[in-house]
């Protein structure tokens, strides 16, 4: 302030230069409240040339440049101002500490990622891994239902008893499916021994009805002829009550030939292997009513049919078997 004060730009020069003890500080200016050159300090040639571009102006402040630092403060005489400074700093220190942050940073980086790294393959090795080797066994059991394959055992960690439960729930399994396996084959022999005692049983019971339908309709024959030469030749001797018995004795012989029938037919329908087609129902019941219409008349009886099935899926001489009973 006093050397603007006493316009001695040599003295201003001098306190400038006193800026050389700091080796950061590349040149040194003050103006004077016109805006003109008072005094200048430059530490080299390079920073003389900085200075001779720099353009002045009373904005106070820091300004931060690609490399340097331009510090501006007005100079004050009883808070008035009578000029300003500006003091250019280059960042040559801060670049270079900067740099040795960032070096430190990236060493400190690079070494935690190798010791992530190594933790991670350990983890891996203690964690992934049984995990990955106890997924294959899961997909292995659940896929190809392979219940003889265990996890490989673990340590005494969590991981562990979760590998050996895991090892417990598969033998567990693989016991019952075998106990299953073992049931079924006994169950499957069972089955087929009983299939075939009925298998003999029914063809025992096949020849049987067979045999007796044949044994029953001789005397059936015989009983039959005999009440027929009885009626024809001794007829007309009976009385009223008498004829009505023969008549009765007929009726019963009839019936009953016609229920072995029913047996013999029944018996060659379990036999034969039903061959299923597209069967016209009403052909059948009209024939079949055919076959009925003498014994219907003798009987007083009448038969009507009203279909409202004309078709069936079914096997037809089976469906003209039950039709016939039936009716």
């Amino acid at each position: 302030a006093a050397t603007i004060l006493f316009n001695d730009p040599r003295s201003a020069e001098e306190t400038l230069r006193a800026l050389a003890a700091d080796p950061r500080v590349a040149w040194a200016v003050v103006h004077n409240p016109a805006g003109e050159l008072f005094a200048a300090y430059a530490r080299d040639a390079g920073a003389r040339e900085d200075l001779d571009r720099f353009h002045a102006d009373r904005r106070e402040g820091v300004r931060f440049g690609v490399d340097h630092l331009v510090v501006s403060a007005p100079i004050l005489v009883e808070g008035e101002p009578i000029g300003v400074v500006h003091v250019q700093s280059d960042l040559l220190e801060l670049v270079a500490r900067t740099r040795r942050y960032v070096g430190i940073a990236a060493v400190v980086l690079v070494a935690s990622l190798l010791l992530a790294r190594i933790a991670a393959s350990r983890l891996e090795r203690r964690i992934s891994g049984p995990v990955l080797r106890l997924v294959e066994t899961a997909h292995q059991v659940s896929v190809r239902k392979d219940f003889s394959v265990r996890a490989e055992p673990g340590g005494g960690d969590e991981l562990g008893l979760l590998v050996r439960t895991f090892n417990e729930m598969v033998g567990q399994i693989e016991a019952r499916d075998a106990e299953l396996s073992s049931a079924r084959d006994e169950l499957e022999q069972r089955v087929q021994e009983r299939t075939r005692q009925l298998q003999a049983a029914n063809r025992e019971l096949e020849a049987y009805t067979y045999t007796v339908s044949h044994d029953l309709k001789a005397p059936l024959r015989g009983m039959e002829g005999f009440a027929r030469a009885l009626q024809e030749d001794y007829g007309e001797r009976l009385e009223d009550t008498g004829r009505g018995y023969l008549g009765r004795i007929q009726t019963a012989a009839r019936r009953m030939a016609e229920i072995i029938d029913d047996l013999l037919r029944y018996s060659r329908l379990e036999r034969r292997e039903m061959q299923r087609a597209h069967v016209a129902l009403r052909p059948i019941v009209e024939d079949v009513s055919r076959e009925l219409e003498e014994e219907m008349e003798s009987r007083g009886l009448r038969l009507r049919v009203e279909l409202d099935v004309e078709a069936v899926e079914a096997e037809r001489a089976g469906l003209r078997e039950a039709l016939a009973n039936l009716l």
